[in-house]
Formats: structure tokens, sequence, C-alpha cells
């Protein structure tokens, strides 16, 4: 993905999607800790190439996409991880309020919690948390 960016291409990341372990640190994202990707902040700062965000509207009986495009706040690309994932957490949000419906809510945003801090979610096997 470097090489591409490096070489004026353009690349693609999800990024509301959990990083791995270690790859990742906790910024919120609707006010609560979300273990959030530090890669596209990375890759901005190193290449310099612009942040763009797009996201497909689905049109009424799911036949057509609306495409829309926005570019990035600023911060998104900041050399503090914190800042970036702040950033970059606040601008998904910001596109989620405005069609909220089209957001995949089913997605478990908040696996990972911070160290000590209990499951976000209830243990399904056990039906407790």
């Amino acid at each position: 993905m470097y090489r591409t960016l490096e070489q004026g291409g353009t690349v693609a990341l999800l990024p509301d999607q959990e990083p791995r372990s270690g790859t990742g640190i906790f910024a919120p994202f609707f006010g609560i800790a979300a273990w959030s990707g530090v890669l596209l902040a990375r890759m901005a700062h190193r290449t310099g190439a612009p942040v763009v965000l797009a996201w497909c509207e689905r049109l009424p009986r799911g036949r057509v996409y609306h495409l829309h495009f926005r570019a990035a706040p600023r911060g998104i690309d900041d050399p503090d991880p914190g800042v970036a994932a702040g950033a970059m957490n606040r601008a998904v949000e910001q596109l989620i309020r405005e069609c909220p419906q089209q957001y995949q809510w089913g997605y478990r945003r908040f696996k990972r919690r911070p160290e000590g801090e209990k499951p976000f979610y209830p243990d399904r096997r056990r039906g407790r948390q």
C-alpha cells in the first residue's frame, strides 16, 4: 500500500473495523473507547497522500448506489496516533449521523476493551457478560 501511494496510486481502508492486536489504540467512537486503527494516519503522514472519505448510499429498492466523497478532517494524518485516530473516528461518526440507517450496526465495534474494563457485549454462549 505504501508503494502504491508513493507512486501516486489509490488505496482504500475500512476505518471502523477493529485492527489486529498491537496495531491500534483506543480512541473515542460515539463516546465509547474503541480499538482503532493507526495505519491510515501512518500512511498519510509518511506519504503525504490526501485522505478522502468515501461511502456508498444504497438507494431505494437496492438497485443502485450513490457514491459520496468528502475531504478528511484535519488531524487525520497527525503523527500522534491518538490525535489521528480521534479525528478518523469523529469523521466516521459524522458520516453515520448523516445516514444512520445505512450503517452496519450489527458489527461488534467494541469487542476489544481497555484493560480492566468489562465486556461491552453479553457472552452469547452463557447469556451473560
